[in-house]
């Protein structure tokens, strides 16, 4: 079974670690701060260690209220 390898291209993950060892990587609690470009790497010790890329991209509103002129 090949060892599958999580990281974030110049960033640390959002659990504040630098990578993660999993097959699957679950990100809790989105925000805006958390898009970016993940790294998963795949390497069962035999021929050349796999990679791919996925870049994240976390669509947000603005928050908080617009005060709008009163009487108008």
């Amino acid at each position: 079974m090949p060892n599958i390898t999580w990281t974030r291209k110049n960033n640390l993950l959002p659990n504040g670690e630098e990578q993660f060892t999993n097959p699957v990587y679950v990100i809790e609690n989105m925000d805006r701060h958390k898009g970016g470009t993940y790294i998963c790497t795949a390497n069962n010790g035999v021929g050349q260690v796999a990679t791919s890329q996925i870049i994240l991209h976390v669509l947000y509103g603005v928050g908080g209220e617009i005060d709008r002129p009163r009487g108008k």
